[in-house]
């Protein structure tokens, strides 16, 4: 399978790195620092159980430039999610998936409604959903470290009745690149979900998790938080259901039925110290004086 990657940050390279191991021709797109180094050196990548060197194929500066690559059968978009309709215009300017291809489109973005924007761009049978929770961060620009060992990829078609979408994800599952989520809705809410468990706030006030739940009034602000998700969830008939090294449907159910008590023994259990979150990098950059704030890497 020809794979098109576009946004080289930490997840796109994590992702693209497991593709290109289990055999795919991977092409990156990312900023000029990265696809210099990937370019000079190839890919490192640190993981609790031995490090990998991946020599990368294809990197490319722009989409535009992407157009050598040549048809993809699947194209990731690793941006943020802010990022996300700029990258679909420039997919299309460069003209990446020309009219009557059977390319598909896999939207990484954490949170809700990133797979409806692709659809309305590319085709609602074009769509897919897609997540990674292994946590992973940059250490250098073409050097990548696993935080923490277990976690995966998972795979959810928009449409479920889509074949292209479908065939795409056996395939990548097949290869040992994932698994697969009968419902996107589920996919992209269970993360959010995860997601929500000590980040917003932690980013907002500065705070590791562990602190968070260890503090009695923050930790019932939390608590609070993730029921209204879960309410939201069932009011829209959205089953929470596990992620790869993720037990969503688990947290959704301890949210129901269990008291802040034991929840709080559950979540300071799972807690650690987290990775720079793009969250408290914006945090930071915002409490920094004017001139100084620039965005890291």
């Amino acid at each position: 399978m020809r794979v098109l990657i576009i946004g080289a940050g930490p997840v796109g390279l994590w992702v693209g790195a497991n593709l290109i191991r289990a055999g795919h021709a991977v092409g990156f797109v990312g900023r000029p620092r990265v696809t210099e180094a990937l370019r000079t050196a190839g890919l490192a990548v640190e993981t609790p159980g031995g490090n990998w060197h991946v020599a990368t194929p294809a990197v490319y500066d722009s989409a535009s430039d992407a157009f050598a690559f040549g048809s993809s059968d699947l194209i990731c978009i690793t941006t943020k999610a802010y990022d996300l309709a700029v990258a679909l215009d420039e997919i299309a300017a460069a003209q990446l998936i020309p009219v009557g291809s059977g390319a598909v489109v896999a939207a990484f973005q954490n949170g809700v409604g990133a797979e409806e924007l692709v659809a309305a761009r590319f085709g609602v049978t074009r769509a897919i959903a897609a997540t990674t929770t292994t946590p992973v961060s940059l250490v250098g620009p073409a050097r990548l470290r696993v935080d923490r060992a277990g976690g995966g990829i998972a795979w959810a078609a928009h449409d479920p009745a889509a074949t292209a979408p479908r065939k795409c994800i056996a395939e990548l599952v097949a290869t040992g690149c994932g698994v697969q989520v009968a419902d996107a809705r589920a996919l992209k809410w269970s993360k959010l979900l995860l997601n929500l468990a000590g980040n917003a706030s932690g980013a907002i006030l500065d705070l590791p998790p562990e602190r968070l739940f260890a503090d009695a009034q923050l930790f019932g602000f939390e608590m609070a938080m993730l029921r209204e998700a879960v309410r939201v969830m069932d009011a829209a008939g959205i089953q929470a259901v596990s992620l790869p090294g993720a037990p969503a449907a688990s947290l959704a159910w301890a949210l129901r039925w269990l008291p802040d008590v034991a929840l709080k023994v559950v979540l300071r259990r799972r807690s650690r110290p987290r990775a720079v979150t793009s969250a408290r990098r914006c945090t930071t950059i915002l409490r920094m004086p004017p001139g100084e704030a620039k965005w890291p890497g």
